[in-house]
């Protein structure tokens, strides 16, 4: 495996799917879809007439519907699924690219548009290079099928975790760029960052598309709509909830470094995703019309009326760092509502024991459970009483992260991995006592953005 005179297969690379838009491709370059034509033989069982096979055909006849199971796309407005009897086109939008799926066992299509990529399935073998990809993989069932990884501090998924320790998954870095090579040179496929939505439902229905390399496309539709109608469900029920709407803003600190001129700057986001998001989860987005700062007195001013905070900036645990991030002191501090509500909170309340963030694996494809958590934040004692956030830490309040390891794996990578979020029945039981914004004294929110350009944008 580690000699350089292996003859290695020149992969097809093209560009990721990323919700974190193409800035985040510039610095991160393996966030790529590489697919090798490296399959393995099946033997053949009937097809479903509701589920696609899992297996080879040995008898083809080109009038049989290898397909049944359709995947129909509702909100992605970045691939698009054509379906012929033995084969699929899977059009990539955003880097007008098309992939062309065949059902083992049966031709491989011709007369296909140019430059479409060509490949059989189910795959079987499959490596990811960026972690928001593992947990669709595990949501549709094949996280058993994940068999090399990348970024492996940042793995959150317990049963990933579990299978590096075990050495049952592959551990791969570019340090080591012949070994990735060879490594990704044995897989079916290769999966980067699937995150180039911006909107809360896209960013959940990229699980069809993972599906379609899998034959799941049962699966893909089912896991896509009861995220999708669970987080309209919790979206419905926060816009009734009684009260003066509190005010959300998201923001970063960026510190002084080779890649800022050495010069620090605050920054209050505007980006759809977090907009949609907030309205959604009943507040007002706070949006400015200056939203760069070059001085903290500036950026202070700015939201010194602001309620909540849920700061993304990248370094920075404790309400301490929040703070002299801010340039806030204890002399200061009580001028502004958020240190005085004890409401800052941080994306950071998964995470291994590296730090690496959960927020960037299972809450990408999980928008309804994030969705909640932004409820129970801006909104105190809902969805329901006593409901734990998963990912928004108070570090006003002192909260801890809960930290991912493999002991947490309880289960199996082929089982299909669930939606933590708050099962949402229709509107919230009301509350007794003060609104929120009483609680809270105003509310605003503020959510500050990843100064290492690996935001949400």
């Amino acid at each position: 495996m580690g000699s350089s005179e292996i003859p290695l297969p020149p992969p097809r690379i093209t560009m990721p799917v990323n919700f974190y838009g193409l800035s985040v491709y510039r610095q991160f370059y393996m966030q790529t879809i590489c697919v090798f034509l490296v399959l393995t033989a099946l033997i053949v069982v009937p097809t479903s007439a509701q589920q696609n096979s899992q297996q080879c055909v040995t008898t083809y006849n080109a009038q049989t519907d290898y397909f049944p199971a359709k995947i129909h796309v509702d909100n992605a407005t970045l691939f698009a699924i054509q379906y012929f009897n033995n084969y699929k086109l899977v059009s990539n939008k955003m880097t007008n690219e098309i992939f062309a799926l065949y059902q083992c066992g049966t031709p491989a299509p011709t007369n296909l548009p140019n430059g479409t990529k060509v490949f059989a399935v189910p795959v079987a073998k499959v490596a990811t290079l960026q972690t928001s990809s593992n947990t669709y993989l595990e949501a549709l069932g094949v996280g058993a099928k994940i068999v090399a990884l990348s970024v492996e501090q940042d793995v959150s998924s317990p049963c990933l975790q579990k299978g590096l320790a075990n050495n049952s998954i592959i551990q791969i870095s570019s340090s080591n760029a012949t070994f990735m090579a060879q490594t990704l040179a044995q897989m079916d496929v290769v999966f980067g960052s699937p995150s180039a939505s911006t909107s809360n439902n896209t960013r959940a229905e990229w699980v069809e598309f993972y599906s379609t390399w899998f034959n799941l496309e049962d699966s893909g539709n089912k896991i896509s709509a009861s995220i999708n109608d669970n987080y309209n469900c919790l979206r419905r029920a926060a816009a009734n909830i009684n009260g003066n709407k509190p005010i959300v803003s998201w923001v970063s600190y960026s510190a002084p470094s080779e890649y800022t001129n050495n010069t620090p700057s605050w920054d209050i986001s505007t980006v759809n995703f977090k907009m949609q998001l907030t309205a959604d989860a009943g507040a007002i987005f706070f949006a400015p019309n200056t939203t760069k700062f070059s001085t903290s007195k500036d950026f202070l001013a700015a939201i010194q009326n602001v309620d909540v905070i849920i700061d993304e900036t990248y370094l920075a645990p404790t309400l301490n760092d929040v703070l002299s991030n801010f340039g806030i002191t204890n002399a200061t501090a009580s001028t502004y509502r958020f240190v005085a509500n004890q409401a800052i909170f941080r994306e950071d309340g998964i995470q291994t024991v590296a730090g690496g963030r959960d927020w960037y694996e299972s809450a990408v494809i999980f928008d309804d459970a994030v969705l909640a958590d932004v409820i129970a934040a801006v909104w105190p004692g809902y969805p329901t009483t006593g409901y734990q956030r998963s990912w928004l830490r108070n570090v006003a309040k002192g909260e801890t992260p809960k930290i991912s390891t493999a002991a947490n794996c309880t289960g199996s990578v082929s089982t299909p991995r669930t939606d933590p979020a708050f099962a949402c029945s229709g509107n919230f039981a009301a509350k007794s006592g003060a609104s929120s914004v009483q609680a809270f004294g105003g509310f605003v929110v503020t959510l500050m953005a990843v100064a290492a350009a690996v935001l949400m944008a």
